[in-house]
């Protein structure tokens, strides 16, 4: 993939409603242009508004896209609040490019709960870091376990807005 050709999103179609009682429901559905052949991983999730007013937040969907199979779908539902109907709506959204891969087995903790498997060093002045070949930053790392097609990583930046 040339750094010209860009990942797009192309909103495919959209079906938003709301019941009686106001609670709303909907997804929309995205088509992902221009992959590279190794495909990505992509996270999004639907921000709706009315005016400037954030009014309902879905959950993160992600999936493993490819040319073939290039399309997303995020899906929003809750209970609105009086006259909260949204009038727009946003897409934010994470793209995980396969930069480098890495083979391990680690050993499973023997204990239930949350547990650290590795931490990045830290740096000088204490903060953690991680580095990649060339010298690229790693801000979030994705683990994909082929075996279970589970997806794991940290939510911490969307900084892919696209408006609709």
């Amino acid at each position: 993939m040339s750094k010209k050709e860009t990942i797009e999103f192309l909103l495919q179609e959209c079906e938003f409603t709301v019941d009686e009682d106001g609670y709303f429901s909907g997804s929309a559905q995205f088509q992902l242009t221009n992959l590279p052949d190794e495909g990505v991983v992509a996270q999004a999730y639907l921000k709706m508004q009315k005016q400037d007013s954030v009014v309902l937040v879905s959950d993160v969907s992600e999936g493993r896209l490819s040319e073939a199979d290039d399309t997303l779908y995020v899906g929003v539902a809750g209970m609105l609040d009086g006259n909260a109907t949204p009038d727009s709506f946003f897409l934010n959204y994470r793209i995980y490019r396969n930069i480098d891969s890495i083979e391990t087995i680690p050993s499973l903790p023997s204990s239930f709960g949350e547990q650290s498997i590795s931490v990045s060093p830290k740096g000088l002045l204490g903060g953690k870091k991680w580095k990649g070949g060339g010298n690229r930053e790693v801000s979030s790392v994705l683990v994909l376990n082929d075996e279970a097609c589970s997806f794991y990583g940290p939510v911490v930046l969307w900084n892919d807005e696209k408006v609709y």
